[in-house]
């Protein structure tokens, strides 16, 4: 029966503790709640009820100093806290150490205030504001604190700290904080901030897509925001280099590739730019050779050598123009176009004088110049044969088309007939005053002129053909006495019989030894053949 009491005793018990905990529980919710609304005179008599729910703790006294402090009743606030700490536990021992911070905390807070207003009042704004901003960081619940801080921030145009205070979790559900927060970001240095950062964001997004025209575009617009940022810059000169590239990969135009390796001569895809390149020359260098394009060979082997000057690849390049100017060369020999051919040949020795075949071009340009000095030309020759010692020739060699000469010649017999004025015959018959009788001197005079035709047979060698007319005379010697026989004087008659004119055939050789010298044989048919020599000059 003992045991039974003993046992409801002990059941009776932890029910009155259970209801008692309940009962402290429930008052002290009540005063965190008042706490959090700072309505201290309403937690001076909820406090009460936690010293009557249990006057063996010390919370009811820690919350009513709590209160005490807050109403400014200093001497009442340390009279509690004495019997807070008194009562106090584990538990409440952490929480009067904490409040003992707070408090140390708002007095800081206090100091720094009338540090700000000093400040205010000498007009150093500058000052205040680091005050303003040490008191906030004291008591974080003063939201006009934080809002002092604002006010100097925006003055000074410093929208970025004003922003980074106004954003603290402790102030930044305030109602007036967001009106503020929202003037903030409609002023233009915001607006730009914003701007760049979310253009960055966006910009980087498509950078990792791939997507770099769109990148690149959200990079102009970040530094239309914030000029010559140099993220900003870096990033668009990715981009750009990256749509270069994409289109040189992409395009079927060397020079686009060779835009990308002439523009990022360190960038990303150079060596692959450089293989395109030079494949693409070699490519581009074969299909002029096919069509015979000259110039498009050229220009591709230039390009290749300023491009690559130490690449084996250029002798690809270089072989075809070697067997394009040769193959060509040899076809304009045989159509006996010497100018072109000897520019060829030269070609090829400027494009690589050791080449295969630099010999035979050397040999063939030898021989272009030989035929390139068969060109037409004057002449004028003293001309010999032994009826006629005294002449002159003059005329045309040509060397695609026909020419022409003439030949005037004479022997000095001629001469003597300048001054007769009178005739004989074989008969002695003379229309000579006087009586005339012959002394027996006889000169046989000519005079001739030819021309014809002159034509190329092989170089140096002219032929002639062509015939002409000849006066041939003979004069004689003759004393003339008066009719008593007294001597008169000497003179020379011409004899009408032994006169005639006479046409003749011609035909021979002419000489032309370089662009000097001209010689000639031929012969003449008069009754006999007669050989005609001549040596003279080009002109």
């Amino acid at each position: 029966m003992k045991a039974i009491f003993t046992s409801l005793i002990i059941v009776f018990a932890a029910l009155v503790v259970n209801a008692q905990e309940a009962s402290f529980a429930e008052a002290e919710s009540k005063v965190l709640e008042k706490i959090s609304l700072n309505q201290w005179e309403d937690v001076l008599l909820a406090a009460s009820d936690l010293v009557i729910a249990d006057p063996a703790r010390g919370d009811g006294y820690l919350y009513t100093a709590m209160a005490f402090y807050h109403l400014n009743e200093d001497s009442k606030m340390q009279k509690y806290l004495s019997k807070a700490k008194n009562k106090a536990d584990d538990a409440l021992q952490v929480k009067i150490d904490a409040f003992i911070v707070e408090m140390n905390s708002l007095n800081n807070a206090s100091e720094h205030v009338k540090d700000a207003q000093a400040y205010e009042n000498s007009n150093n704004p500058r000052a205040a504001c680091q005050s303003w901003t040490k008191a906030w960081e004291e008591d974080k619940s003063r939201v006009d604190y934080a809002l002092n801080i604002v006010g100097h921030y925006v003055d000074f145009k410093e929208y970025e700290n004003a922003l980074t205070i106004l954003n603290d979790p402790s102030i930044s559900n305030d109602p007036d904080v967001q009106t503020v927060i929202s003037k903030i970001r409609q002023t233009p240095t915001i607006v730009a901030k914003e701007g760049y950062e979310s253009a960055m964001k966006l910009g980087n997004m498509a950078l990792e897509a791939k997507q770099y025209k769109n990148a690149l575009d959200q990079f102009n617009i970040a530094l239309s925001n914030r000029n010559n940022d140099d993220q900003a810059l870096a990033m668009r000169r990715l981009c750009e280099e990256e749509i270069m590239w994409e289109k040189a990969r992409n395009s079927s135009y060397v020079e686009d590739t060779e835009k990308y390796a002439d523009t990022y001569s360190s960038g990303k895809y150079i060596s692959q730019a450089k293989s395109s390149i030079n494949s693409s020359y070699i490519s581009i260098a074969k299909n002029y050779y096919q069509t015979g394009n000259e110039s498009g060979m050229v220009d591709m082997h230039n390009r290749f050598v300023n491009r690559f000057p130490n690449d084996q690849g250029i002798m690809e390049i270089k072989n075809l123009l070697l067997d394009f100017y040769f193959t060509n060369a040899e076809a304009s020999f045989k159509a006996d176009n010497y100018s072109s051919a000897k520019a060829l040949y030269q070609q090829y020795l400027v494009v690589y004088a050791g080449g295969l075949k630099a010999e035979e071009c050397q040999t063939k340009i030898k021989r272009c110049d030989r035929r390139l000095n068969q060109r037409s030309a004057g002449f004028l020759l003293y001309s010999y044969d032994a009826q006629s010692p005294i002449g002159m020739d003059f005329g045309r060699v040509n060397t695609d088309i026909l020419g022409g000469y003439m030949n005037i010649k004479m022997n000095k017999e001629i001469f003597t007939g300048i001054n007769v004025l009178y005739e004989i015959n074989d008969a002695r018959e003379s229309d000579r005053p006087g009586n005339v009788r012959l002394s027996g001197e006889k000169r046989e005079a000519n005079i001739c002129v030819s021309g014809g035709l002159t034509f190329k047979l092989a170089y140096p060698l002219w032929g002639y053909i062509g015939g002409g007319f000849g006066y041939f005379t003979r004069y004689e010697e003759a004393d003339v006495y008066f009719d008593n026989g007294d001597f008169w004087e000497t003179d020379w008659l011409k004899n009408s019989d032994h006169t005639e004119t006479l046409f003749f055939p011609e035909a021979g050789f002419r000489l032309k030894l370089g662009n000097a010298i001209v010689m000639k044989y031929g012969v003449m048919y008069q009754s006999e053949i007669i050989h005609q020599f001549g040596f003279g000059f080009a002109l």
